[in-house]
């Protein structure tokens, strides 16, 4: 059917999609799910100078070690921002981006200075006074049960993320103009929901498509059945 790529948003590591993939993989589809430098599994390879840029190239390489092309290429949260830098660098291989309730940066802007409220900003670097390179995580787990069609989330496995990949721009203006499709899907579960603006914004720029699923941002702890029917929806009508 598609080969599609998913990127994982902060904190977090391949093995939060493992389900979504499986599901995906029933439905005919060709699945990669790369652990970004510093994370999941790759936890081990944890250092200070890891970029945007380091991520970028980790997703970049997969698609073309592995010969990819006509990419359903989906990121979640801060994932947006890597999958855009991905588009920048090759986007002859991508037929579509899907931002899974993540940030659509503008050439120039990070993560912490363009698109993180102050107080959250701060709520993470104090986490890691000890380790000032590194954010750690300062969330809160869910209180609710996963729902029948959500995978459960091992917070034990959740790490540190590299400050430097929330400080560096993401640099826009190389091929992303190849890519002519693009979606958002925005989940309109949560309390609070920090891309209400964008996404009126998507709603009316004839270039995106915007859809709604009615999860918290981590989405795939609720319903990544749904999700996944969402992304081969994508795939099929790409």
């Amino acid at each position: 059917m598609a080969t599609i790529v998913i990127v994982h948003g902060g904190w977090a590591g391949s093995w939060m999609y493992k389900d979504l993939a499986r599901e995906l993989q029933a439905k005919g589809h060709e699945v990669y799910r790369p652990s970004l430098t510093g994370v999941g599994e790759r936890s081990h390879l944890m250092r200070a100078d890891i970029t945007l840029d380091t991520h970028i190239m980790d997703v970049v390489n997969i698609l073309e070690y592995e010969e990819l092309t006509d990419v359903i290429l989906a990121g979640h949260s801060s994932g947006g921002f890597v999958i855009s830098g991905v588009a920048a660098r090759v986007g002859h291989r991508i037929r579509k981006l899907v931002y899974m309730d993540a940030f659509v940066p503008k050439d120039g802007q990070a993560i912490a200075l363009e698109h993180t409220p102050p107080e959250m900003l701060i709520r993470f670097l104090k986490s890691g006074a000890e380790t000032p390179w590194l954010m750690q995580f300062a969330g809160s787990q869910p209180k609710a049960a996963p729902r029948p069609g959500g995978t459960v989330i091992d917070y034990k496995k959740i790490g540190p993320m590299p400050l430097l990949t929330a400080i560096q721009a993401v640099k826009l203006g190389g091929t992303e103009h190849l890519v002519k499709e693009r979606t958002f899907i925005h989940a309109d579960g949560g309390a609070f929901s920090p891309f209400m603006a964008l996404v009126e914004e998507l709603r009316h720029d004839p270039a995106w498509k915007v859809r709604t699923i009615h999860t918290g941002h981590t989405i795939v702890d609720e319903d990544y059945v749904g999700l996944a029917r969402m992304l081969d929806e994508e795939a099929q009508a790409a």
